[in-house]
């Protein structure tokens, strides 16, 4: 796993700007993001505070495992929904609806959102 951002970008992992790193925010500091990185075959996530030197360990925003790892609706179904029904660990203090506003407020479609959000209220 790469600890800086440099080393992320040495192993040509790609950084995930907004939305797709929307749900990795809830410990990002004084209004800046937390900058997340996935590995070439999408599977792997890493977090990094702002600065990108340091990986964030932060139960509620540090990086996962991806299931689904070409993105899409693959990805909400086997990724973004048992992490809005449970979080990223049992540790995870964030709340159901907490998760769920944090992923749907940052769809940019209000089509695709209103799509998701019957969606995940039927899955929960």
């Amino acid at each position: 796993m790469p600890k800086t951002v440099e080393e992320a970008e040495v192993r040509s992992w790609r950084i995930l700007p907004w939305p797709m790193d929307a749900c990795h925010q809830f410990s990002a500091k004084n209004g800046k993001r937390n900058i997340k990185y996935v590995s070439k075959n999408g599977k792997k996530e890493v977090v990094f505070d702002y600065t990108g030197k340091h990986v964030v360990t932060d139960v509620r925003d540090k990086g996962t495992y991806n299931f689904g790892p070409k993105g899409g609706m693959n990805h909400v179904f086997k990724d973004v929904i048992p992490w809005c029904a449970w979080g990223n660990t049992k540790k995870d203090s964030t709340s159901v609806p907490q998760r769920i506003d944090t992923f749907l407020l940052n769809v940019p479609s209000t089509i695709t959102r209103t799509i998701l959000t019957a969606i995940v209220y039927a899955m929960l």
